[in-house]
């Protein structure tokens, strides 16, 4: 099965529809109308049923946007490349980079995690959204951004 994309959604959705139109939903006009808020809504739509973003930039993630002279170590590369993912699939909202889970994906220990984020944080990769509140059970929250100086190879 190829990619799935809204305008691919779409057409199944209009195919089940049938004998239905998009006119036939309260509030819509045209079926342009129907089509034209479908596609919209689903540019929103960042996750399937089911997936976590954390697991999903994991499994998507690309490694050689990177410059590796810059780079610690393979397993620093992976986390910068989980971070960066995670940012696009999240958009503005703020990431959590949980040690446990991403101490399992790049097989370090959690304190290694926590020092990877301290290195992205020094490199000017992560900057701190939100403290981590034990009280609260909250997780540090975090953006991603290549620092302007960096280079794509």
């Amino acid at each position: 099965m190829g990619v799935t994309t809204p305008t691919n959604l779409l057409g199944a959705v209009e195919q089940a529809l049938r004998p239905k139109q998009w006119t036939d939903f309260s509030g819509i006009e045209t079926n342009a109308d129907g089509r034209a808020e479908f596609l919209k809504t689903m540019k929103k739509v960042k996750l399937g049923v089911g997936e976590d973003p954390l697991t999903l930039a994991w499994k998507t993630r690309k490694s050689s946007r990177f410059d590796k002279a810059r780079l610690r170590d393979p397993e620093y590369l992976a986390f910068l490349s989980l971070a960066e993912r995670l940012q696009e699939i999240m958009g503005d909202e703020p990431i959590m980079l949980p040690c446990r889970q991403i101490s399992d994906f790049i097989g370090v220990g959690r304190t290694t995690v926590s020092a990877y984020r301290d290195f992205a944080k020094d490199d000017g990769y992560l900057t701190m959204v939100a403290p981590h509140s034990f009280a609260s059970h909250r997780a540090t929250k975090f953006r991603f951004r290549r620092p302007p100086s960096m280079s794509i190879s």
